[in-house]
């Protein structure tokens, strides 16, 4: 009997945690053509608004520098500011490449209906069933 009650308990546990799903939290949802549009969207803003201060640095910095006041660290803050400027337009790739990336990638997806052959009464219906279809350039 006690062999019997151990073998049903590993039956029980081995059944109920072969097939575990991860919770909904956790799991990350397929993201659609909206959201990588979005996503490159936001990320084309930053790369612009990055390019434009580093370009108003640089200048700001060549401006400062052809002044010759005679200001003891005009000479400093010119050169922070123009290599500053030159760091930052540099670090806005980090940004305008994903973002091109991203438009790409919502490009290549798109939904499409599908034909599918299903089985009613011993006849074959075709049905159009909504799918993913994704672009890959060879």
């Amino acid at each position: 009997m006690k062999k019997a009650i151990l073998l049903l308990v590993c039956i029980g546990t081995t059944f109920c945690s072969f097939a575990q799903q991860m919770p909904a939290e956790t799991s990350k949802p397929a993201l659609t053509k909206e959201d990588y549009l979005k996503r490159s969207k936001t990320l084309w803003k930053v790369a612009i608004i990055m390019v434009s201060a580093g370009g108003a640095m640089v200048i700001t910095g060549i401006a400062l520098a052809a002044n010759n006041n005679n200001y003891g660290d005009n000479e400093t803050v010119a050169g922070v500011l123009f290599f500053g400027g030159c760091a930052v337009m540099l670090s806005s790739l980090g940004f305008s490449i994903p973002a091109h990336i991203n438009k790409k990638k919502a490009l290549s997806v798109s939904f499409k209906n599908e034909p599918a052959s299903v089985l009613q009464r011993s006849a074959v219906f075709y049905k159009s069933v909504p799918s993913v279809s994704l672009k890959i350039a060879l």
